[in-house]
């Protein structure tokens, strides 16, 4: 594919520097865009219309001025319908959705790449491990995103650890979960960058798998087939 352009789906509001700056350096060669679901929406209306009507509903991130936010993932179809149009007009070859959570009801002129697809179902794990580690943004997203890694046949601890807290948190709970027994440790949520990752693997001597290096890799493959 000669892969020129690239559009980046947030669920948030763009731009996000803090995930872009990153995928840049992955993918040197590609234009990139960015598009978020919950631009030009206030923060004031996000909270009254956007909220998680439930555990199993809630997703995380952030806004235009930094702060992170709780969203209903029900809420963000419409909206990110919208934003996959905009983006395949604008001339998107291929498009990916910046979020671990499911839209299944999404539809696509161009490609479309998905962190269920390409993390939740495709991450390459070590074939010898018997237990996965797994940290997500919140406490209440541990049943939810640990089912996401049923088909692995492997046992899934959980731990909750926000990647726009302190670095410190998240290591202190990748170690909790060597301790259980985790042979690799999955950071699932698009927040956590690749200097958390590193750090994370420095003090745990853990494998760490993250949903943006996945995503960075499974376009260079698209990029040059």
């Amino acid at each position: 594919m000669n892969l020129k352009q690239v559009a980046f789906l947030f669920i948030g509001q763009t731009p996000r520097s803090d995930t872009m700056e990153e995928m840049r350096r992955y993918l040197p060669d590609l234009q990139i865009r960015e598009y978020g679901a919950l631009d030009g929406v206030s923060e004031a209306e996000i909270t009254s219309e956007y909220a998680p009507k439930s555990h199993q509903d809630l997703l995380i991130s952030k806004l235009q001025n930094g702060r992170s936010v709780q969203i209903s993932e029900e809420m963000l179809g419409g909206r990110l319908q919208l934003k996959l149009e905009q983006a395949v007009a604008d001339g998107a070859q291929l498009c990916v959705l910046m979020c671990t959570g499911s839209f299944p009801g999404l539809q696509s002129q161009v490609p479309l790449l998905t962190m269920d697809e390409v993390f939740h179902r495709n991450v390459e794990l070590p074939t010898d491990i018997k237990t996965i580690g797994l940290i997500v943004p919140m406490e209440e997203q541990q049943v939810q995103f640990a089912a996401q890694y049923a088909h692995f046949k492997k046992e899934v601890l959980t731990a909750a650890a926000s990647p726009y807290g302190l670095t410190e948190t998240i290591i202190e709970e990748a170690l909790k979960l060597k301790a259980r027994g985790a042979e690799c440790i999955c950071l699932d949520c698009m927040g956590y960058t690749d200097i958390q990752a590193q750090e994370v693997a420095v003090n745990t001597h853990l494998p760490v798998h993250t949903p943006r290096r996945e995503i960075a890799n499974q376009i260079l493959k698209i990029a040059v087939k």
